[in-house]
């Protein structure tokens, strides 16, 4: 950790930055052991076939699931097209009401 200290806080007062060598750094604190780094590649078992090609898929197995995502995007559409036409109803609604009042308080007046 000394090293790392000594590194981030150089001695001579140059404008350029010290070239810092992270990879001595960290053989110095950690050491040469012959362990092994588990890094993603040791993790892609859990992983499947995330990035995979679309190759590793039957044509039919694509078709599929497009049938499945465009069912589920017509479905959704509906949906949103229902609660347009709702809240559209009720704001129609609302406004003739608006109307209706205004006009019944001017022939109140006259």
């Amino acid at each position: 950790m000394s090293k790392i200290l000594s590194v981030s806080q150089p001695e001579d007062t140059s404008s350029e930055p010290p070239e810092v060598d992270f990879l001595q750094i960290y053989l110095d604190e950690v050491g040469v052991k012959k362990t092994r780094i588990y890094g993603l590649g040791s993790q892609a078992p859990f992983y499947g076939h995330v990035g995979a090609s679309s190759s590793s898929k039957s044509p039919l197995q694509d078709l599929d699931f497009n049938a499945r995502v465009n069912e589920c995007v017509r479905y959704r559409l509906q949906e949103i097209k229902e609660e347009m036409k709702h809240e559209m109803r009720s704001e129609i609604r609302e406004e003739i009401r608006q109307e209706m009042r205004e006009e019944m308080r001017e022939e109140m007046r006259h």
